[in-house]
C-alpha cells in the first residue's frame, strides 16, 4: 500500500511538473527496493492523471466541445492539437517497445536528466522576460508543428514529455504559460491513449499483481498529486520559471551517474 501511495505521487507530480516521470518510476523502485508493478498498475496512475487533466480543465473542454461544430477557430485549434500529438503518437504506436529496450539504460535516463536540465536553465535565461499572458489558442499552425516534431523525444526515458514541449514552444515564441497549458491539452489525448494501450495489454492476459486496494491507492494518489501539479505549474510557472527545475534535473541526473558508478 505505501508503495502504491509514493508511485501514485510520483506519477502524478512529475507527468506534469518537467522532471521526468519516466525517469523517477524506474529510479524510485530501485532506490526504495520495490517490485515492478503490473500493467493494471500502469493503467491506474494514467488513469489517475487523466482524471486530473480532465478535471482541471472540464470548463476549457465543455466550450470547446461546443463551439467546434461552430467556430472556425475552434476546429482550427483542435488541428492544431492534433498536429503536435501525430508523431509522438504514430512513433509511440509503432515503436515504443523498440525505443524503450534501446533507451532503457539508467545511463540514458541520466543523460536525458542533465541535458534537457541544462536547456531548461538557458531557456529561463533567454526567455525569462517573456511573461505575457496569451490565449493557448493563440498558438500557431507552425508552432504546433514544431512542438509535434520534438514531441517524439519524450519516449526516451528522461526526458519528460511535459518538459520536450514546453521548451518546444518557448523557441517557437510561445510565452510560458502558453506554452505549458498547450503542453498539458496535448497530454489529454496522449495520455487516453496510453491508458487504452495498457487496457489492451490486460485483455491480452497480462498479470495482476496488486490487490484491488493498491490499485485504488495508486489511482487516488496520481490524480491528486497530478491536480495540485498542474494548479501549480499553470499559476506558478512564470514566477518560478523552468530553473528551478533544470537544477533539480541536473541533481538527479548526477546522483543516477553516482549510483552507477
Amino acid at each position: 500500500m505505501l508503495e502504491a501511495l509514493i508511485l501514485g505521487i510520483i506519477q502524478g507530480i512529475t507527468e506534469f511538473i518537467p522532471v521526468s516521470s519516466s525517469g523517477h518510476l524506474i529510479l524510485a523502485p530501485q532506490l526504495l527496493d520495490m517490485q515492478e508493478h503490473s500493467t493494471a498498475f500502469d493503467v491506474m496512475l494514467h488513469g489517475g492523471t487523466l482524471l486530473a487533466l480532465l478535471l482541471y480543465y472540464r470548463k476549457y473542454l465543455f466550450r470547446l466541445l461546443t463551439r467546434i461544430f461552430q467556430e472556425k477557430q475552434a476546429q482550427i485549434f483542435v488541428a492544431k492539437i492534433l498536429i503536435a500529438i501525430i508523431p509522438a503518437g504514430i512513433i509511440g504506436f509503432l515503436f515504443e517497445e523498440r525505443i524503450d529496450e534501446l533507451f532503457k539504460s539508467n545511463l540514458i535516463v541520466a543523460f536525458m536528466l542533465i541535458s534537457i536540465g541544462l536547456l531548461m536553465i538557458v531557456a529561463d535565461y533567454v526567455y525569462k522576460s517573456r511573461k505575457r499572458e496569451e490565449e493557448v489558442e493563440s498558438t500557431s499552425i507552425r508552432q504546433a508543428f514544431l512542438v509535434g516534431i520534438l514531441h517524439p523525444l519524450s519516449l526516451i526515458r528522461g526526458t519528460s514529455r511535459s518538459g520536450i514541449t514546453i521548451l518546444a514552444g518557448l523557441s517557437q515564441g510561445m510565452s510560458l504559460k502558453q506554452a505549458t497549458n498547450f503542453s498539458f491539452l496535448i497530454g489529454i489525448p496522449l495520455i487516453a491513449g496510453a491508458v487504452l494501450s495498457h487496457f489492451i495489454g490486460l485483455l491480452q492476459g497480462d498479470l495482476i499483481e496488486e490487490s484491488i486496494s493498491q490499485l485504488a491507492v495508486g489511482f487516488v494518489a496520481a490524480f491528486v498529486s497530478g491536480l495540485i501539479a498542474i494548479d501549480f505549474m499553470l499559476n506558478k510557472i512564470n514566477k518560478f520559471g523552468l530553473r528551478l527545475f533544470g537544477i533539480y534535473r541536473i541533481i538527479l541526473g548526477i546522483f543516477v551517474i553516482i549510483m552507477l558508478l
